[in-house]
């Protein structure tokens, strides 16, 4: 069985069967019937597009097309040896993947949105540096649990505003010092000391516990006031020298 190839121009187009007509000029524009591309992927050349056809001996309307041959006015949008590049879009530059064999280096590039949907597990391990710039806004949902390793140190800087919400228990965790947050407590625990240190520190609730095997409180001035008697200004009496006082006035 022979087979001869040509080169016509794409007439008209069946993009849910994936078939196209293809007329040749130098045949008096005649017109092949629906044939299919020679291809495992779908993508339509468009009306007008250059494509060279392979028909079969059992006749003129028998045939596959194999593909755009670059041209005079098809040419590629870059080439050198060790480049891999697929565009998915009829105007190059607007979606493509190309790889560069002598970084090894690949990359992928779009212009519009993207998607990546996947049904199982995805796993994804990066031997090197990972960078990555967001302009605009993002937004991750786990629906189930999540953990995070960080081997070495890690740095993170928040230039507006920040809003942690946890709806269960939160515990920090930092070497022998432990905070955590439950329902309506707050309860700090450290291994050596807590230290606060502000010019002014306020503590306020309905009932403020201090308790301790030594407890030092100094201060250049100030008083403290328990059911309204001053600890600086109270005064006793005594009905005589040596006999005990009242309580404080």
């Amino acid at each position: 069985m022979s087979a001869e190839i040509r080169v016509g121009k794409v007439s008209s187009i069946d993009y849910p069967s994936g078939m196209v007509r293809v007329t040749y000029p130098d045949m008096d524009d005649d017109v092949t019937r629906l044939i299919p591309l020679f291809s495992s992927e779908y993508a339509m050349p468009p009306v007008g597009a250059l494509v060279a056809v392979v028909h079969l001996s059992n006749g003129a309307e028998a045939g596959v097309v194999l593909g755009r041959p670059w041209s005079a006015k098809l040419t590629p949008p870059e080439g050198f040896e060790g480049l891999y590049r697929k565009d998915f879009d009829l105007t190059p530059g607007k979606c493509f993947f190309r790889y560069d064999a002598a970084g090894p280096e690949s990359f992928f590039h779009n212009e519009g949105d993207s998607a990546v949907e996947i049904q199982g597990s995805q796993d994804t391990r990066i031997k090197g540096d990972r960078t990555a710039a967001i302009d605009g806004s993002a937004d991750t949902t786990v629906k189930g649990d999540c953990s995070k390793t960080v081997q070495g140190s890690q740095t993170t800087a928040i230039r507006g505003d920040a809003t942690i919400t946890v709806s269960g228990k939160l515990t920090l965790q930092v070497g022998g010092c432990t905070v955590q947050i439950d329902g309506s407590s707050v309860s700090v625990t450290a291994a050596s000391a807590v230290s606060l240190n502000a010019p002014t520190l306020k503590l306020e609730g309905t009932t403020v516990q201090i308790s301790g095997a030594t407890v030092n409180i100094t201060g250049g001035a100030g008083d403290c006031a328990i059911m309204g008697k001053s600890l600086v200004n109270h005064t006793h009496t005594c009905a005589a020298p040596g006999s005990p006082t009242t309580p404080p006035l």
